[in-house]
């Protein structure tokens, strides 16, 4: 008895499904028009650099609110924070490692715009006493 291969239909029908398949994964993983990637979360423009992490954040008509919280393995100094637009509050609180605290920066905001700031957090380490300096941004409607 001899044996038959492929005919070529079979042949033309798997790689039509081959090249269905990979046009499908590349579609899926093309880049967006702007070379971004595209974020529809708000939450993703607020952030603070570590060794802070944003836990919330309020942006009213009376400043904006931070709520950090301390990532290090020791406790920082916070000295002063700094709101874009908003304003510059003086601290002098130390947060143990892992703890949250809230710090207010008050300015008077416009009800209903879209409020986005740089933050500048400007702390030390308790032993060192060296001050250094993180980045965020914060935006919300207010």
């Amino acid at each position: 008895m001899k044996k038959r291969g492929q005919g070529p239909v079979g042949i033309i029908v798997g790689l039509i499904v081959i090249i269905f398949l990979f046009g499908m994964i590349a579609w899926a993983f093309r880049p967006s028009t702007t070379g971004q990637v595209v974020l529809e979360d708000v939450q993703e423009d607020n952030f603070i650099s570590l060794p802070f992490e944003l836990g919330a954040w309020v942006v009213n008509v009376g400043g904006v609110q931070l709520d950090m919280v301390n990532r290090a393995e020791e406790e920082l100094f916070v000295k002063r924070i700094e709101v874009e637009g908003c304003g510059v509050t003086e601290y002098g609180r130390a947060m143990r490692s892992k703890s949250s605290e809230l710090f207010r920066v008050p300015c008077d905001l416009n009800e209903g715009e879209v409020f986005s700031g740089i933050v500048m957090v400007y702390y030390s380490s308790t032993e060192s006493g060296v001050e250094e300096k993180v980045f965020g941004n914060v935006k919300d409607v207010v």
